[in-house]
């Protein structure tokens, strides 16, 4: 039987929402979900902050570090900010249906980007500009950084080139 995208959500709330540690593949039974997950993967998204909305405190994010020499440089990072920044009341979106599932909402040239990724929503740029900035802070190392920051899990801020 096939579920929607809202349904695994609602069910991987549910869970995240428990205080009593869960058995993946048996909670979901539970809750009526015939699928195959693996444990290790739950046991990840429980980590993660659920959160009502897409302005989500900068704090309550997860951020992965994926920084190397072929990331962004910091003061090209500063530049995107600056863009999303200078837009901080508007909608930054994601509207990539296909294939990566990704929209760049700030770029300069092809030295650094910051993009949507995920469902299709939307995010205050002023938002997206702060977990760019704590992903920048967060994985710096040397004149670089990047990594990407899950808001929920339908939905990441991804800084990179």
């Amino acid at each position: 039987m096939r579920y929607s995208l809202l349904s695994l959500f609602l069910a991987l709330t549910v869970m995240c929402a428990t205080a009593a540690p869960l058995d993946a593949p048996a909670d979901l039974s539970a809750l009526g979900l015939a699928i195959s997950v693996d444990p290790k993967t739950v046991a990840h998204l429980r980590t993660v902050n659920i959160t009502a909305g897409h302005d989500a405190d900068s704090a309550r994010a997860t951020i992965h570090c994926q920084t190397t020499t072929g990331s962004p440089r910091l003061h090209d990072i500063d530049a995107v900010i600056n863009v999303l920044a200078a837009h901080s009341n508007e909608w930054c979106h994601q509207s990539n249906a296909f294939g990566s599932f990704c929209t760049k909402n700030a770029w300069l040239g092809n030295l650094a980007a910051a993009s949507l990724c995920g469902e299709l929503t939307k995010m205050r740029c002023g938002e997206m500009a702060r977990q760019v900035r704590a992903i920048k802070d967060r994985c710096q190392w040397s004149m670089y950084s990047g990594g990407y920051s899950v808001i929920d899990w339908t939905l990441s801020v991804v800084l990179h080139k």
